[in-house]
């Protein structure tokens, strides 16, 4: 009787429990969370004062650590911990005093009426009723009203206004965050370093003999204010240097340094020092790169030149185009990689036999300049020297008409003799006859053999027929000559031109009439004067006489007028 009483109550009081426990505990994770934010904001300032207060990175790391640990261990035990019905009642009661000690009095008073063994001082009836009117008074109030959640509300607001500016912070800087968390996971990088650690560089090279090395170094730790670049090129038995020569090395601030070593001829081993402090050791190696020596060139001219092979000294030639070149050359130490690099920026690969013999072979084509480039082994090259490929050019040919001498007006159907002489530095591969005629050309090949002849003269005997001159045409006429070139092409030559010109027939026969027509009437005129002159007496014997010269002068010219007449027609 009146166990269903108070298992409501019980049932009340758990949920109470449970709901007071959950804000207590989410109450700790923002009070967690207020103190990582402001914590966490302190961060940047804790970055820009570690280099004057070196170990603020530690005493940081250690406060937050400790801090969000005492705020864990809080929020924990609060959680964790068993809240009795009976302190939950009395919280109760003293949220809401109207219950009057009823649900604390129920609690402790029914489990001592429901025992077999009660006490008989304690009323059982007065106890049930007491249950049923607590039970009544819990019916009217709500658990999430007996719960104080004003604290929570105010830890949430807290925590919203710190979120916003360090979001604020982070957005605008995010490298911040990374930083941050730096200090806080590794406190110990922070600390001011005891040691120095040195980098070199180059760590060991080998370079060509007289050449400027520049070495580098950064320090990081402990970083010195001075650093020495000991170098020396000996050892004794034991591997210790001797004779050591230092360097003071030039600061270039953060850290780093540099010092040059000029023209080093022998093989030096180096390290930077500072105090107790020194990085390894690394060796700098003077190597001999190649040289090219004893430059030999085989010129090879063309075939058509009839020309034998011609050995150049030296890496400059001059050549016809289109001969070949066959070049050696002769290496100080052994190589590895060798070619021809003409001023083109083309790479012609050399044979290499027994690691210093090169052998190689070019085409002359152009006039260029060329230089030998090899490699030894380690990459050094060699410091090339320029020659010259010059191409020799070849002559035209020349060909003269030696006959005939001047233009020449023809009939068109006779034979017309012509000599000529042509020649050419390496031989005469073709003569050809040009005639034009108008916008017409004829061609007539004179001359063609493989003989390379130098100097060519012939006769040639050209018949006029072939070239079917019409009347008042006229043809103009030239040789041309070809030599053998077959690498460029043959070369022209060309001769005078000469003029033939076909007569005009009726113009000729209009001249003849004319002048026998003029014949004629100075026939007649003379034999007129004759006839008409007076009997010879002795007054006028001497102008008879005179008179008789003049008419046999005039005779004359008739009769010669008369044969250039009969010329003409003739022609």
């Amino acid at each position: 009787m009146g166990r269903e009483e108070y298992q409501e109550l019980s049932s009340f009081l758990r949920r109470f429990n449970r709901r007071f426990k959950l804000i207590q505990g989410i109450e700790g994770l923002c009070l967690i969370g207020i103190a990582g934010l402001l914590l966490f904001a302190l961060g940047p300032a804790i970055q820009q004062i570690k280099g004057y207060l070196p170990y603020a990175p530690l005493v940081y790391s250690a406060l937050t650590v400790t801090v969000l640990l005492v705020l864990a261990a809080w929020t924990l035990t609060r959680s964790l911990r068993r809240l009795s019905q009976e302190r939950a009642a009395l919280y109760i009661e003293q949220k809401r005093p109207r219950l009057r000690n009823n649900l604390i009095n129920s609690l402790q008073l029914y489990p001592q009426v429901a025992d077999a063994t009660g006490t008989p001082e304690i009323s059982t009836s007065m106890v049930l009723a007491l249950l049923r009117t607590t039970r009544q008074q819990l019916s009217g109030l709500k658990i999430a009203e007996l719960t104080d959640t004003q604290r929570l509300k105010a830890s949430v607001r807290l925590f919203g206004i710190l979120f916003v500016p360090v979001l604020a912070m982070v957005l605008f800087n995010p490298s911040w965050v990374d930083e941050t968390f730096s200090l806080l996971t590794r406190p110990l990088d922070h600390l001011p370093p005891s040691k120095t650690v040195i980098d070199i560089q180059p760590k060991g090279l080998r370079v060509a003999r007289g050449s400027v090395v520049k070495i580098q170094a950064s320090t990081s730790g402990a970083i010195p204010k001075t650093l020495d670049l000991t170098v020396w090129s000996k050892t004794n038995d034991r591997g210790e240097p001797i004779g050591e020569e230092k360097l003071t090395m030039e600061n270039l601030g953060a850290g780093q340094f540099t010092a040059t070593v000029g023209r080093l001829e022998r093989t030096l081993h180096y390290r930077a020092t500072t105090g107790v402090f020194s990085s390894p050791a690394y060796v700098a190696e003077a190597i001999d790169p190649p040289e090219i020596g004893n430059v030999q060139l085989t010129l090879y001219p063309p075939a058509y030149t009839g020309l034998g092979p011609i050995s150049v000294p030296g890496g400059n030639v001059e050549g016809l185009k289109g001969s070949s070149l066959r070049l050696s050359a002769l290496t100080t130490k052994e190589v590895v990689k060798a070619e021809i690099v003409s001023d083109n920026d083309k790479h012609v690969p050399l044979k290499i036999d027994d690691g210093r013999n090169l052998q190689g072979s070019l085409v002359l084509f152009q006039s260029q300049r060329y230089r030998f480039a090899v490699e030894d082994r380690y990459g050094f090259q060699n410091s090339p020297i320029t020659y010259d490929l010059t191409v020799k050019p070849d002559g035209f040919p020349t060909i003269d008409l030696l006959t005939p001498v001047e233009d020449l007006e023809v009939n068109g159907d006779e034979t017309l003799p012509l000599e000529y002489s042509a020649r050419d530095d390496f031989g005469i591969g073709e003569v050809t006859l040009v005639a034009k005629i108008g916008e017409r050309e004829e061609k007539i090949q004179l001359h063609k053999d493989e003989a390379r002849r130098l100097i060519v003269r012939e006769q040639f005997k050209l018949e006029l027929p072939k070239l079917a001159l019409r009347e008042g045409e006229e043809a103009t006429i030239h040789l041309e000559a070809f030599d053998n070139d077959t690498i460029s092409g043959p070369k022209l030559g060309t001769s005078r031109s000469l003029r033939l010109r076909l007569k005009n027939f009726k113009s000729e026969h209009r001249q003849v009439a004319e002048l026998v027509r003029d014949l004629n009437n100075r026939m007649v005129d003379l034999l007129g004067d004759h006839l008409e002159s007076p009997l010879p007496g002795e007054k006028e014997a001497t102008q008879r006489q005179d008179g008789d010269k003049k008419f046999e002068q005039n005779l004359t010219d008739a009769l010669k007028q008369t044969e250039e007449v009969m010329r003409r027609a003739e022609k």
